[in-house]
């Protein structure tokens, strides 16, 4: 029943996870399209097709889902809530910083943010994330 995020204090011995929410299944979506021995090789033909069209399912447990409280994993938006975590890259948030200033520090201010260093790094230097964090 919370609103907003805990302190680091209150969190301080705990492990954080981070990760997409699976929604809530009803004990009647669970297992429902099992197959049976009157299925015709057509039916079973289209449902592999279908499996191969639908897009790749995350493979996780529902119990582990389940335990994802304060770092949801959504796309970022201003007006997200409170447990919602985004991730950007460097980039990305450097553009956020020089365009939206104040909105992208009450958004941080409220929420966490994920940023990560741009893919296309590739010497050796260190990231410096001081523009970030400040």
């Amino acid at each position: 029943n919370e609103t907003e995020l805990p302190s680091p204090a209150s969190l301080l011995y705990k492990i954080i996870l981070k990760g997409k929410k699976l929604p809530k299944l009803s004990e009647d979506n669970v297992d429902s399209n099992t197959d049976t021995e009157s299925d015709t090789e057509s039916n079973v033909e289209s449902s592999k097709e279908k499996e191969k069209k639908a897009k790749p399912k995350l493979k996780i447990a529902q119990n582990l889902s389940d335990l994802i409280i304060y770092c949801v994993a959504v796309k970022f938006k201003e007006n997200s809530m409170y447990y919602h975590l985004s991730s950007l890259s460097s980039n990305a948030s450097s553009r956020l910083i020089e365009s939206e200033k104040d909105a992208f520090i009450r958004h941080n201010a409220r929420q966490l943010t994920r940023i990560y260093p741009s893919g296309l790094r590739i010497d050796s230097s260190n990231y410096k994330p001081h523009n970030h964090w400040i």
